[in-house]
Parts: C-alpha cells; structure tokens; sequence
C-alpha cells in the first residue's frame, strides 16, 4: 500500500503534507509507519521511508529519531539503531546524553567496540555516565584487552564521586590478567583495598592469583592469599585451587598436595579442577614418592568420582597409569588397573602395552 501511494505522488506531482491537508498529520503518518515496519520485522524499509520525509519535506526531529532508535532497541535491532543515528547526524542533529548512553549499549552488542568507546567518550564529556554505562565501556575494554583505559575508567568514577563496586573492580581486573599487568592489577588491587567502603571480594583476590599461577609464582599467590584473610576476606575452593595451580606450575607438587590438606580440613569438597592440578602433581610426586604418592591419588579420584565427567577420568587415570609405568611400579599397577575396572574407565590402546609390561613383571616378580 505504501509503494502504491509512493507511485501516486510521484505521478502527480504533490507531496504527502499536502495530500493530508497538514504537515501533522504527515508527520503522524510517517510515525504510525516506522512503528509499523520495525514491528513486522521489515526495518530495512527504515531507509527508504526517511528518504521519502526528506523528498516530500517532512522534518525529523531529535524526539522522532530518538524514539526509533528505541523502537528498534526493543526489537534488538542494534545495527538498524546505529543506522539511525548516522542519518541524524547527517541532519544535522544533537542527542540526548541518555541516547549517548544507549549507543554505547548498541555499539557493543553488534562488536563496534571502537564506536563504543567513542560513544561513551562523548557522554562523559557531557555529563557523568551512569554505572551501567560505566559496565559496558569496562566490557568493551575487557574485550579488546585495553587495561590502561580499563584503568583510567576506574579512576574516573573515583573522581567523579560514581561508586566502585566489586564488579567494576573485578572487570578490570580481569582484564589486566589478560594483558598480563601482574604488578599493575596489584596496585589497583592495593587501591580498592584503601577505600572507603572496602570494594574487593574473594572474586578479586582469586583474579589476582590467577595472574600469579600464571607466572608460576607460588609465593606471590600465597602472599595474595594472606593479603586476602587479613582483610577478613575467606578463600574459597576456586583460591585453593588456584593456588594448588601455581604451586604445580612452580614445580612444588608437594606443596600443592599441602594446600589440598588445608582446603580438606576447612571443610571444601573436592572438584575437576581440584582433581586435575593434582593428578598433575601427582605424576611428578610418584617417581619420588612412590607407593604413598600413588594410594594418595587412587584415593582422592575414589572420593572425587561423583563429580568427575567419564572423558576427564579417562584422561586423569592415564595420567595417573602411565606415570606408575614409568616409575616400574608394578603393585601399584594393579591397584590403578583394578579401580579403572571399578569406576568403568577404559585405557588408551597406547597405555594398554606399558601396562601389561608392568603387570608381566609384576607376575615373574611373584612366581620367583
């Protein structure tokens, strides 16, 4: 039907505001007609229909560009949205700083982190962004892994008197981890710690060891950790964990097998990832410790089974077999086999042969 009174028009030469007696109503007209095509689904009409109000004279405020945008925010059309604000900037047109605010919303839902933070540079030099616009520039700069802006937006909240909460905070500290900043997010660590009231959470301590164990630094992960519980702060298994990590990584198994302990006595059950870092440990613990280090993992898979996916048993109870292998363990060989057995995991064909090799020699051991 809009083609149709397209065609008309043109044909006889008059435009829509005279046809509806008043530009009103033709601006109403147009109105009811975005509404329309951004409800059925058919906004790549949006273009054209604005390009139509341009030929037939019929203004575009900042209120109609506005409530489009939002129409098509609804709708989750952010692309059309940005398109929308193009043609009003082609206008000639100003918005709102909560428009402003938005477009940094939309820029980062389609992935145009660089308009993003072009967007949310505007709205701070017009006015202080809200905590939601100050969340979603911190994601675009988690991102595109940006810590030194992840920084400076922190700092700019505490100048503007906006709140820091433990999710900002976190934010940026995750982002710092990616960047690898180690000594940088521990002054931003640091300066959470100083204010007022105190902003960091067992998630920030965890985040900041995390980029420790990645280091392989053991110590520095322990002096994280009692940083943490001189500020009345409780670890949690994903600390322990994390610090039974560096501990492995540092090439100190038996230090990882003592935090376990410490985990085990606060009353913190066991999961995968608790499982994983020590089987690793314990690989590198049973050519020296033998028996003990072996029973000790056998026992801890046993008490861990509930939680632990088949394919991850697999893999760890290979782990745990080909290190007994190596180690020439042949009792302890047994033991291993016959939990496999009990917990229904089947070895690797390529493990298969090391292990019957120590099971043989275990069997002459016996017979002479």
């Amino acid at each position: 039907m809009y083609s149709e009174l397209r065609q008309t028009l043109r044909a006889t030469g008059q435009t829509l505001s005279e046809v509806a007696s008043s530009k009103q109503r033709a601006n109403d007209f147009y109105s009811s007609l975005v509404q329309l095509v951004i409800r059925t689904g058919k906004s790549s009409m949006l273009t054209l229909i604005m390009d139509d109000m341009a030929d037939q004279g019929v203004s575009r405020s900042i209120q109609f560009y506005e409530s489009v945008m939002k129409q098509l925010a609804v709708q989750k059309q952010f692309r059309a949205a940005l398109g929308i604000y193009d043609k009003l900037v082609a206008d000639g047109l100003e918005t709102s700083t909560v428009t402003y605010s938005c477009l940094v919303r939309f820029a980062t839902e389609v992935g145009d982190l660089n308009r993003a933070k072009l967007f949310f540079e505007k709205l701070a030099s017009l006015t202080t962004p809200s905590i939601r616009a100050y969340m979603t520039i911190l994601s675009v700069h988690s991102k595109r892994q940006d810590w030194h802006s992840a920084v400076d937006i922190i700092h700019d909240m505490v100048d503007r008197g906006v709140p820091v909460d433990s999710l900002a905070l976190n934010m940026a500290l995750s982002t710092g981890v990616a960047a690898d900043k180690v000594s940088e997010i521990q002054d931003l660590l640091a300066e959470a710690e100083s204010m007022t009231p105190f902003v960091p959470d067992v998630v920030s301590y965890n985040t900041v060891i995390k980029a420790a164990a990645q280091r392989a630094d053991y110590a520095d992960s322990l002096k994280l950790m009692q940083r943490m519980q001189k500020h009345n702060v409780k670890p949690n298994i994903i600390t322990y964990n994390t610090v039974m990590d560096a501990a492995v990584r540092a090439g100190k198994p038996a230090e990882a097998w003592k935090k376990f302990e410490e985990m085990h006595k606060l009353g913190f059950h066991t999961d995968k990832f608790t499982c994983s870092i020590l089987v690793k440990a314990s690989a590198r613990l049973i050519y020296h410790e033998k028996e003990e280090a072996v029973d000790r993992i056998l026992k801890l898979l046993d008490a861990s089974d509930h939680c632990l996916p088949l394919a991850l048993k697999t893999n760890m109870y290979s782990n745990v077999a080909e290190a007994v292998a190596k180690a020439d363990l042949q009792k302890e060989m047994l033991k291993v086999v016959a939990q496999m057995r009990s917990k229904g995991v089947n070895t690797a064909p390529v493990l298969q042969k090391s292990m019957v090799s120590a099971l043989l020699r275990h069997s002459e051991l016996e017979c002479k």
